[in-house]
């Protein structure tokens, strides 16, 4: 019984990794509309839902989302909001869907019509987040019909590769897995070594100062609050002063305001999205401009300067614990966060198990998975059919946990 659990928690932590590494290369893509992306790592939590059951998959899609938002430098940001949120709700709704059209082991819906409505549920849900916590403007839903269509799309070849990898992993013999395995040991061999950079925390600051010596699990509390600040207080003067105690802190820091800058630069597109929306149909207020159907507006203006400046906050409370909290510490200041819940039933010690064994797993599959999509793309493949092959990778590495393929 216990290896039967051990076997579990190392699938689960692996297929983390695996989808936390596929949501980082799809963040290195070019985005012109925030919230529309492909949604690979969402494969992961198909087939997690399929092999494993719906705790599984639930547990990958929202450690995934927090793992990556430490590589990548966002988390208890807006972005880290949104995608924790809708990876929430896209994956409470995949499972029940799996659950209540699957009667005796056979299926009444497929998995790819399972995965198109999990990515309109997605979409749907950071649509409603971004509504009800950062714009409070109804002109938001003007995406949906967008978002929809996306959603079918993105839906449709996720779905497509999840199917596959569900058919591989039960039709492949142990000697065929050695074989797939053989996938990655030739990658480990071959081919440009990845960065060693990519998977670094490059955007902690690793220097003394008052900021850097607080407990990690006290500055994860405190970003938890000034977020709740941020969300619940709508007066400019409110949000002022928010700002200068962030500013303060940034100061007695000691990090480079140049870096706080950069995060905000990478925010810029979803700064202007969020700034638009209120400002051209905000109609509220004394007219500044009008032209055809673009109405400026003072409202619209004033509404549309007080969402930047929300987003402008989260985004600088998020960068100044990221700067001043190795990956280390944030890691073990979640674990400490994590232990009262075992009072209320909810199992902190596997989740700690899984976070921890995921964590360090990472790098090494980086590695694997970056050769293979630049070797892919070496050979002229496009991105489609890179897209399509990744059902081999994460076969083998599925079966690694089950003891087969790959060693370091």
């Amino acid at each position: 019984m216990q290896n039967e659990r051990d076997t579990e928690i190392r699938k689960i932590a692996l297929l983390v990794s695996c989808a936390t590494i596929l949501q980082i290369l799809e963040s290195l893509f070019p985005h012109p509309i925030p919230g529309i992306r492909l949604g690979l790592a969402n494969m992961i939590t198909l087939v997690a839902l399929v092999d494993l059951g719906f705790r599984a998959a639930l547990e990958i899609a929202l450690m995934r989302t927090l793992i990556s938002s430490f590589i990548l430098g966002t988390f208890l940001s807006p972005p880290f909001i949104l995608s924790f949120g809708a990876a929430l709700s896209s994956t409470l709704v995949m499972g029940l869907l799996y659950r209540l059209t699957t009667i005796r082991g056979r299926a009444f819906l497929s998995l790819v019509g399972i995965s198109m409505i999990g990515a309109m549920v997605h979409n749907l849900a950071q649509i409603g987040l971004a509504y009800f916590l950062i714009i409070h403007h109804r002109s938001i839903f003007y995406l949906v019909p967008l978002l929809g269509i996306s959603a079918v799309l993105t839906g449709l070849i996720t779905g497509l590769v999840a199917s596959q990898v569900c058919r591989k992993l039960a039709s492949l013999s142990a000697g065929a897995l050695e074989i797939q395995s053989g996938i990655l040991n030739g990658l480990a061999k071959e081919g440009p070594a990845a960065p060693s950079s990519a998977l670094q925390m490059r955007r902690y600051v690793s220097i003394a100062s008052p900021i850097h010596a607080i407990p990690a699990s006290v500055k994860i509390l405190a970003s938890l609050v000034i977020a709740t600040a941020v969300f619940m207080l709508h007066s400019f003067a409110g949000l002022s002063l928010v700002l200068l105690v962030i500013l303060c802190t940034g100061l007695l820091s000691k990090v480079p305001f140049a870096r706080f800058v950069f995060e905000l630069r990478r925010l810029s597109l979803f700064l202007v999205f969020s700034f638009a929306i209120p400002f051209f149909f905000m109609r509220d207020g004394r007219v500044i401009f009008s032209r055809g159907p673009f109405m400026l507006t003072e409202t619209g203006l004033a509404m549309g300067g007080t969402i930047v400046l929300r987003l402008v906050l989260l985004m600088l409370s998020a960068s100044i614990l990221i700067a001043t909290t190795s990956p280390d510490e944030l890691a073990a200041a979640l674990k400490k966060l994590l232990a009262p819940l075992k009072r209320v039933g909810v199992p902190a010690d596997r989740l700690v198990e899984i976070l921890t064994m995921s964590w360090l797993s990472i790098p090494a599959f980086w590695d694997r998975i970056h050769r293979y999509v630049t070797n892919k793309r070496s050979e002229g493949k496009k991105l489609a059919e890179v897209v399509a092959s990744l059902s081999d990778v994460i076969v083998a590495l599925y079966r690694e946990a089950e003891g087969y393929g790959v060693q370091e």
